[in-house]
């Protein structure tokens, strides 16, 4: 009994949080119009992490209007709850029945963007601002994957830091964990497959015994697994007990076991150096809080050398700042559009690149190597770079994630993300589940970096631009 009241509790607190939401936007309806000018300054800020989130103030634009008297008797149910529950509630115990309604609720969604983030997890978010990085140095991302009737939500690798314990450990970029320490990695709805055996009623004892084992060996999966949620933030925390994860790489259908130590490092945001004697060649690690001076430091000393041109490197970088990013365009394509973003309600904005206040912008040739591994953030950018005719584009297709995420912290150091927009290209192209093609594919070598080798001949065949 008390477990069905503890589920009943979370379900009525989700509730209970929309009524507040709700609440809180019909009262800043009146003021919306004074707030949006602050609101704009506000949404300047920008997170460096993974998934490439901008950091929100509270003053949100309104909705339109809700309709709140459908929650009325849930709102009452919450009073009578916490006045007559027969069992003492302790804030703990509050605390964390919040925090599960919100996730619950956010998960309801089904969309790996849009979830409630933890106190702890938010401190890794801020601690990824300034390249300071946990758990086992990985991109990771939610894909949908069909399997037979069912989509479900499977937990991919998409990029790898540099240095990084997912590196060292043998991981690779598109490999699928399925499972943490023995946990199966679940998908948002972990009972769909019960569902449908339970749904297959056997109708001879030969089919009884395929189907009990069958449905035992689905329940036992179910119930010692992991959210992809909690899978997520387990491989991106700062535990760094070993963990030993089961993947099945890309393309195979043979599952492996890689064992991987997390630890906490520091992501050096860009590097740079000169390649085959006159190339300038820059690499970004991260968009970060670091990476705007980083980048300009780097391009004053590499300019100072006279290079041919250069090859900006943004193969394996996942999400991060969009003002970061708009702070390295303006080397190249200063004062132009970087993309138009698409939000809620029919709304779109044109996302301007901000001029160069004192330096010379780069008018040598410029080549961006970008792969699977370029997602977000960095895709915004080298669709930029290549569609106001800055650079071409080598190595191979991109991820195909331009969407915005918005991070809104709440008073007690948790935190709400959200999906908030999706970003066309300069020119209006969507590339969204599809990924930004190249001007000239190459496939990963096993020895060697025949990519970057590319690079330097197409930039070298090259003229300045005016």
């Amino acid at each position: 009994m008390r477990q069905i009241m503890k589920t009943t509790y979370r379900i009525v607190l989700a509730a209970l949080v929309v009524i507040f939401l709700a609440t809180g936007y019909v009262a800043r309806r009146g003021v919306a119009a004074h707030e949006e000018e602050i609101s704009t300054q506000r949404n300047r800020q920008v997170l460096a992490v993974p998934v490439g989130t901008q950091l929100a103030s509270a003053n949100l634009e309104a909705p339109g209007d809700v309709d709140l008297r459908p929650l009325e008797s849930l709102l009452s149910v919450v009073t009578n709850l916490r006045q007559h529950y027969v069992e003492q509630l302790t804030p703990r115990d509050e605390t964390n029945m919040t925090y599960d309604a919100l996730a619950a609720m956010l998960g309801s969604l089904e969309e790996p963007n849009t979830r409630f983030i933890r106190p702890a997890q938010r401190k890794v978010i801020s601690d990824a601002m300034n390249g300071e990085f946990h758990g086992i140095g990985a991109s990771l991302y939610t894909r949908q994957v069909k399997d037979g009737k069912f989509t479900d939500e499977h937990l991919i690798v998409i990029a790898l830091m540099p240095g990084g314990p997912a590196e060292k450990s043998g991981l690779k970029p598109g490999d699928d964990i399925r499972a943490i320490n023995g946990k199966a990695v679940l998908s948002y709805d972990p009972y769909r497959r019960l569902n449908e055996i339970m749904e297959k009623k056997p109708t001879n004892i030969a089919e009884h015994n395929d189907w009990k084992k069958r449905f035992e060996a689905e329940k036992e999966r179910v119930d010692n697994g992991m959210s992809i949620i909690d899978a997520e933030d387990l491989l991106t925390g700062e535990d760094e007990k070993k963990l030993e994860l089961t993947v099945l790489p890309a393309a195979k259908t043979t599952e492996i076991t890689v064992t991987v130590q997390p630890k906490s490092f520091t992501l050096e945001a860009v590097t740079s150096s000169i390649e085959r004697g006159d190339c300038g060649y820059l690499k970004i690690n991260c968009f970060c809080n670091q990476t705007p001076e980083a980048f300009a430091d780097a391009m004053r000393k590499l300019s100072a050398g006279g290079p041919k041109g250069l090859v900006l490197d943004l193969r394996n970088v996942s999400g991060g700042s969009m003002e970061s990013a708009l702070q390295v365009a303006k080397w190249f394509a200063p004062g132009k559009t970087m993309a138009t973003l698409l939000k809620s309600r029919g709304r779109k904005s044109a996302v301007q690149i901000p001029r160069l206040p004192s330096d010379q912008p780069w008018t040598r040739p410029v080549v961006v190597l970008v792969n699977r591994g370029t997602a977000r953030t960095p895709e915004v950018l080298a669709s930029a770079l290549k569609e106001n005719g800055v650079a071409r584009l080598v190595g191979e297709k991109t991820y195909g994630d331009f969407v915005q995420t918005t991070l809104i912290d709440q008073i007690d150091g948790s935190a709400v993300l959200m999906t908030t927009g999706k970003y066309l290209t300069s020119r209006g192209g969507n590339y969204s589940n599809i990924g930004l093609p190249v001007d000239a594919a190459v496939a990963r070598g096993s020895s060697g970096d025949a990519q970057l080798a590319e690079a330097v001949k197409l930039m070298n065949s090259a003229g300045s631009r005016s």
